[in-house]
Order: structure tokens, then sequence, then C-alpha cells
């Protein structure tokens, strides 16, 4: 649990920007310290690392914030391949492309090749290698 304070170092977004996503998007739901300090936790974090990495990609902040919104948080952590994993583990043709066609609608091709799906198809070779 840290203060808007900690949590803009940590994720070098600067505070006013918290507290435009969390106004803005409903992104963020920091909890108050008793004197009134938003507090945010592990999960809070995770969103907050997520949507700035999708901005800083080229997406539009408020589709950047659909899409955190909807990505679970695990473990402080936010998965940006778990969908693609799971379609593919699944064998779904339909959603692998679905979930593809998805990035590069809301992104720079050059951005989403680099920093999503490389990165996504590196860990589906190394799952399949380990049998899953």
């Amino acid at each position: 649990m840290v203060t808007i304070k900690k949590a803009a170092e940590l994720t070098g977004v600067p505070e006013h920007t918290l507290r435009a996503w969390e106004r803005r998007y409903n992104l963020l739901e920091p909890s108050r310290s008793a004197s009134g300090y938003r507090i945010y936790d592990e999960a809070a974090l995770a969103r907050i690392t997520a949507m700035h990495e999708l901005v800083e990609a080229g997406w539009a902040p408020r589709a950047a914030a659909v899409e955190v919104a909807r990505l679970p948080v695990a473990n402080g952590r936010i998965d940006p391949y778990a969908e693609l994993l799971t379609a593919a583990s699944e064998l779904d043709a339909a959603a692998v492309a679905r979930v593809i066609e998805n990035r590069f609608d809301h992104g720079v091709f050059e951005t989403v090749v680099d920093r999503w799906l490389m990165p996504a198809l590196h860990q589906i070779g190394f799952d399949w290698s380990e049998g899953k």
C-alpha cells in the first residue's frame, strides 16, 4: 500500500495524471488513509503500469482504460498475454484472430508487434515446449 506520491514514483505516471485517470475513466479506486490520502494497492499499481504502457504504445487513453479494466489482475500483475495464450492453448483460431485484431485496432502496428505480439509468441512457444 503506497501513497499517490509513491505510486507516481514507482510507475512513472505523474500524480495529476493518476487523479485524471481516476476521475475520467474510473480506472482506479484507491482507498483513503485516515487523513484522506489516496492509498494504492498492488492491483492498482498493476493497472497504472498497464495503462501507462498502452498509452505509451500509442493507444488512446479511453481505449487503454477499457482494455486495462477488462484484464484480470493476478498476484499484483496484469498479464497482457493471458487472453491470447488461453485462445492458443485451446486451439481456438477465431479467438486468436479476435485478440490479435483487437490489439492492432488500438495500437500502432510496429509497437504492437514489438511490444506485444512478439513477446506473446515467445511465451506461446515456451509454454508449448513445456507441454502446456
